[in-house]
């Protein structure tokens, strides 16, 4: 019953439903709670705000994406194996009661953390356009397709993931990235960035290898070097389609240098003066200044930002 206007679905009468299908409608809600023989259920594309499925242990996909959950307990669902809860505002995924798990999609939801070490049977994950600040897939030997974009992570180990074909990390703090030993694939094995930049991947199979290098606002992109110091490229975009590298670094220079309100080059007991001063109103801050004195990262110079900057002049932060 998908693609119709449906606002209700009443399944009650069906205790021996196994497969239910009834995306792309206008439901608002939906009880499956008596309907423990469930197998499939897709209910995708509708404005859905909590679902039940503790009553389904034969469970093997669930596809609930662009409806509007706050939670989802799996914990009832050890044959789960398709899992798409993507566009939803999800805070939370507790995955440790699936081990059979093996295609996951949760891209765009509120996500801050993702423990996946208990699905080692996953070769799909996307989780792009969360706030991951990290993600630990070394449990994960049979993952080949891996997007984690636009998140916050700042480094990435995947140097045991020797069967990933597929990966795309832009978009990310990232000032490392370990990839896999696997040279069909990865021509690179280590990114890094120096100077207040960062760095990304994207890996299409054979067909295509590219490396990106992000700036901050000021920060001026210099190249790319190789592990002898070698500058290989100067394009922040660039498409790797001869060679090798051990080490590929992404060089920037420029930004501000935290607690550096002056733009002296180095932290002193002026700069922690002038925080306050900017801090109280007394005079009005750059937004280069603002950027150097913000070493609490909350967007604004404060007090509190001002003593940190004087623990560092005196060496004590």
């Amino acid at each position: 019953c998908s693609s119709n206007r449906l606002t209700e679905l009443d399944v009650s009468d069906c205790p021996e439903l196994t497969n239910l299908e009834c995306g792309s409608n206008a439901l608002t809600g939906l009880d499956v709670s008596h309907n423990p023989d469930l197998q499939t259920l897709m209910c995708e594309v509708n404005s859905i705000p909590e679902l039940d499925v503790s009553n389904h242990p034969m469970l093997c996909t669930l596809m609930v994406y662009n409806n509007e959950l706050t939670e989802l307990d799996l914990s009832h669902n050890p044959e789960l194996s398709y899992l798409d809860c993507d566009c939803n505002a999800l805070t939370e995924l507790d995955l440790s009661a699936n081990p059979l798990l093996e295609i996951l999609y949760c891209n765009w939801d509120e996500l801050t953390e993702l423990d996946v070490s208990n699905n080692p049977m996953l070769t799909c994950i996307c989780c792009f356009g969360n706030m991951l600040t990290g993600i630990d897939v070394s449990n994960n030997h049979e993952l080949r397709y891996f997007d984690c974009s636009e998140n916050l992570i700042t480094g990435l180990d995947l140097s045991g993931n020797n069967a990933l074909q597929y990966l795309s990390c832009r978009q990310n703090p990232m000032t490392e990235l370990i990839l896999p030993d696997n040279p069909d694939f990865f021509r690179v094995r280590t990114l890094r960035a120096e100077g207040g930049g960062f760095v990304g991947c994207y890996v299409d199979g054979l067909s295509e290898f590219t490396v990106f290098a992000e700036s901050e606002d000021s920060v001026v992109f210099l190249g790319w070097y190789d592990e002898t110091g070698a500058l290989v490229s100067e394009e922040d975009c660039f498409r790797i389609q001869d060679g090798s590298y051990t080490v590929l670094t992404a060089r920037f220079e420029g930004g501000a240098v935290p607690g550096d309100v002056d733009g002296s080059g180095s932290v002193n007991v002026t700069d922690a003066i002038l925080a306050l001063r900017g801090a109280m109103g007394v005079i009005g801050l750059t937004d280069e200044q603002i950027a150097a004195g913000d070493v609490n990262g909350d967007g604004v110079v404060n007090v509190i930002d001002a003593l940190r900057i004087l623990r560092m002049a005196m060496g004590i932060a």
